[in-house]
């Protein structure tokens, strides 16, 4: 069964990350207990996110039952999932480079000169 969690919240802080994905932090009212259980489910997890200044409606809350979901990378071309597990990597372990940005060049030239090197001439 799928998840579902509907909760007021405010959101405090928000950060760009070198990947071009952000960081979003919210505060939430003090969570009922059932609440909490679906949270705890839920962290580590890929969800979908609805951010509204007002309540959702019937017709909204009709639209986002009948979604449906395509969990993971699977949106996700072959270069973005690539970038974003050598950015995992470079936290990990930065192997001196200064930015994610340098780690990913450095990485991807050492794929890119193995896999040139298996082409005949």
């Amino acid at each position: 069964m799928i998840s579902k969690l509907l909760i007021p919240a405010v959101l405090e802080r928000y950060s760009p990350r070198v990947d071009k994905s952000f960081t979003l932090t919210f505060s939430t009212q003090i969570l009922t207990p059932e609440q909490k259980v679906i949270v705890d489910k839920l962290h580590q997890q890929f969800v979908y996110l609805l951010i509204k200044e007002s309540e959702i409606d019937n017709a909204e809350q009709k639209m986002m039952d009948s979604l449906q979901v395509e969990v993971g990378d699977s949106k996700k071309t072959p270069g973005q999932r690539m970038r974003g597990v050598l950015y995992l990597l470079f936290k990990q372990d930065p192997k001196g480079f200064a930015t994610a940005d340098e780690f990913y060049k450095a990485e991807m030239e050492k794929i890119i000169l193995h896999y040139r090197g298996k082409l005949e001439d």
